[in-house]
């Protein structure tokens, strides 16, 4: 679960600054730093948080356990693309989108077609998410994200 999102009045007032703005339709640029994964990212004094989360929180009082894209644009902080959803709705939206390459032949994927299907067949058969990770030698994590939908959605149906 993400952490909350504390912000001061100052801190907001600096967030929307970090802001390109175009037609209320558009996709809006963040123009500060981003995260490996090319995620917009804000550093308030109370830590930091991924920016599109907080355009969220600031539109709707809530970014869900995961805030979602309608755009399909990871960089996108629009607030009018954004909303408070979970892994399931996130994995649905980015399944609308066509995307290029994606699952194993994408050079950054961690796992294959097989072993996607091997970690939910496993997970149908009630192994915990550790002896799925231990078993195809993946982090416990991923196993996770491939079980709720966060990531390989299109191929899980999760």
């Amino acid at each position: 679960m993400p952490k909350p999102i504390r912000l001061t009045k100052a801190d907001i007032k600096n967030f929307w600054t970090w802001i390109e703005k175009g037609p209320v339709d558009a996709c809006w640029r963040w123009l500060g730093a981003h995260d490996k994964d090319g995620y917009p990212v804000f550093h308030p004094t109370s830590g930091w948080y991924k920016a599109h989360r907080v355009a969220c929180f600031l539109a709707y009082n809530d970014a869900g356990s995961m805030t979602c894209h309608t755009c399909g644009n990871t960089g996108c902080v629009n607030p009018k693309h954004l909303y408070p959803g979970n892994g399931k709705l996130n994995a649905a939206d980015r399944d609308k989108i066509p995307h290029g390459i994606h699952g194993e032949q994408c050079h950054l994927a961690k796992l294959t077609n097989r072993q996607v299907k091997r970690i939910v067949k496993l997970h149908k058969l009630g192994k915990t998410n550790r002896e799925i990770a231990d078993c195809i030698s993946v982090r416990r994590r991923l196993v996770e994200r491939v079980c709720s939908g966060e990531t390989w959605g299109w191929l899980t149906g999760f």
